[in-house]
């Protein structure tokens, strides 16, 4: 919610609203679909996309990364993980949010997966276009829900505090699958907390900066 709040009190990014707003009126423009194009029934439609939309795109990447985790467990694949840690890490520091991504769409049965840290299942593009895939990547046994990841690769790898903020910021949840369950309880006392904590006081320092300059 604060990720959001973020754009919407932003005075540029509501013009930017507006100005999407009014060129899908002239393009689409109905009347049973006035209420959606304008006004909160538009940022409706954003916030929406915002928290369901799912972005459509490949990453060379994500698929080490799935094929990785795929083999057996050695020192080769420990010492491949590193390594795929640090290359995230070091594009994280250079820009940030890190994802490939050539666009972003709503799809009804994906919008109904829910998420977990311990995924049975992936999204996929394998046409290289719009087209997605849903594909188990676990034997799935009767009666046990679907889960994909809302999480990107290099999120799904960072400890639990690091993923809860994320998935607060961006999905407005805290999630409670196994992965996280077992990482509290396995946890140091306060350990995710005080993490959490020097991660969230970084952002406020530098905002104050930026209020200084």
């Amino acid at each position: 919610m604060e990720y959001l709040a973020k754009f919407f009190s932003n005075e540029e990014f509501n013009q930017k609203l507006v100005d999407v707003s009014s060129a899908l009126r002239q393009v689409i423009f109905h009347p049973t679909i006035e209420p959606y194009l304008s006004g909160p029934g538009f940022r409706s439609i954003f916030v929406l996309m915002c928290v369901n939309a799912q972005g459509v795109g490949t990453s060379s990447l994500d698929e080490y990364g799935r094929r990785l985790d795929e083999l057996p467990p050695s020192v080769e694949k420990d010492d491949a993980s590193v390594y795929l840690e640090s290359v995230y890490d070091a594009i994280h520091d250079n820009v940030e949010h890190f994802q490939v991504c050539e666009g972003s769409g709503l799809y009804a049965i994906q919008s109904c997966l829910n998420h977990s840290c311990e995924p049975n299942a992936q999204i996929s593009f394998p046409n290289n276009n719009d087209e997605l895939a849903v594909t188990a990547i676990r034997p799935i046994l009767p009666g046990e829900e679907v889960c994909i990841s809302y999480l990107d690769s290099y999120d799904m790898r960072r400890r639990r505090s690091k993923r809860q903020k994320a998935l607060r910021e961006f999905y407005l949840f805290e999630c409670f699958c196994p992965k996280c369950i077992r990482e509290e309880a396995m946890a140091e006392p306060d350990e995710d907390s005080e993490e959490e904590c020097s991660y969230e006081g970084s952002d406020d320092e530098e905002e104050m900066d930026e209020e200084e300059l």
